[in-house]
């Protein structure tokens, strides 16, 4: 029995979806370098195995929301993995500013994946003049 189903075929997007699942595998890559092979400290403290876990299921999160096309799972999942370390990361020099740039790419797919899936849902094209004129009041 599945917990969610994947989105209809028609709106699936094979393209942005491999992208995210590839982004988020890469972070996650990124941060068991981060943990138990870094190349600038030898050892971690404790809470560095939790961060660095914590940041693992975020990634994790954001693997299984690429994969089915749920943008709005994806969005707190950027937000959650940007917010605290993604832009400290990408603030510091070496091979870990990879973190915050991935996590930046992520911000990007889901953004797309946010506009096409709701063009391919098929909101017409008034209401969304409608809105845009009343966010431009």
């Amino acid at each position: 029995m599945r917990l969610s189903r994947p989105a209809p075929a028609g709106n699936r997007l094979p393209g942005v979806q491999l992208l995210g699942v590839l982004v988020w595998l890469g972070t996650i890559a990124l941060w068991i370098v981060f943990l138990y092979f870094n190349p600038y400290s030898r050892s971690g403290t404790v809470g560095t195995y939790v961060v660095g876990m914590t940041m693992i299921a975020v990634a994790a999160v954001g693997v299984y929301s690429s994969w089915l096309a749920k943008p709005s799972l994806l969005y707190f999942a950027v937000v959650l993995s940007l917010c605290p370390e993604g832009l400290y990361t990408l603030l510091t020099p070496g091979v870990f500013r990879l973190i915050g740039l991935l996590n930046l790419v992520a911000l990007v797919c889901a953004v797309v994946l946010h506009r096409r899936i709701r063009t391919a849902t098929g909101i017409p094209e008034s209401a969304r003049k409608r809105v845009q004129e009343s966010m431009l009041r």
